[in-house]
């Protein structure tokens, strides 16, 4: 085997008691070669889950921002989507007769306004008709399981957040008498909805086209 050849020419330089200039740049090839064959022994496994764990980047912001917007659409809830409070994983609706009964089904999702298709981990789902990624209700919360170099989610660190009653934005919120739809922009949460606040004073405040209907589906409009 060469490698055996490579420890012998090394142990007979070795043991000689001093070194000629070609007998030390022998001896730096040797070990430049044994250093190359390591790196390429472990890196490529390296790479490629990091390679992975960069898609499943891509596939959360995907869903998260896919999301943002049916939620702000639907006045700050998810309207028609089953999405449950504990993390769920995702059903894959990319497969032909997928069992999404125990998963969460973003099939709604599926339209030129969001997404095309349901994005899957590059490694497959943990149930067999999923897509390996977590979802619960909240301020979206999304987790990909099968993340491998580091924690790959938005909504939640990697130790979730124990419930404590306090406000999450996503949830209704109640200002000035009236009840109205949150939703989170980078790090600000806002109203999901226009005000509907009458100021009980005349003149300042009124509904498109003096509808009242139209202050419960667009909000009022104001002259201050």
């Amino acid at each position: 085997m060469w490698h055996n050849d490579v420890i012998l020419v090394t142990f007979y330089i070795m043991n000689k008691k001093g070194f000629t200039l070609i007998e030390l740049l022998i001896v730096i090839g040797i070990i430049a070669i044994l250093a190359a064959a390591v790196i390429v022994a472990i890196n490529p496994g390296q790479q490629f889950s990091q390679a992975r764990d960069a898609a499943r980047e891509s596939h959360i912001n995907t869903l998260y921002n896919a999301l943002l917007s049916y939620q702000i659409n639907n006045r700050g809830t998810f309207g028609d989507l089953e999405i449950s409070e504990e993390l769920t994983e995702i059903c894959n609706t990319n497969l032909e007769s997928p069992n999404c009964s125990d998963l969460i089904d973003l099939s709604l999702l599926i339209d030129e306004n969001y997404i095309s298709q349901v994005p899957v981990d590059p490694q497959g789902g943990v149930d067999p008709d999923g897509t390996g990624y977590f979802l619960a209700e909240g301020s979206i919360i999304l987790v990909a399981e099968k993340a491998e170099t580091r924690f790959v989610g938005v909504g939640v660190t990697e130790s979730e957040p124990e419930e404590n009653g306090e406000f999450v934005c996503g949830d209704e919120v109640e200002y000035m008498g009236q009840m109205y739809g949150t939703a989170q922009f980078g790090d600000d949460c806002w109203f999901a909805e226009n005000i509907n606040y009458d100021g009980h004073v005349s003149g300042q405040s009124w509904c498109y086209d003096n509808d009242p209907q139209n202050c419960e589906i667009y909000g009022r409009l104001y002259d201050w």
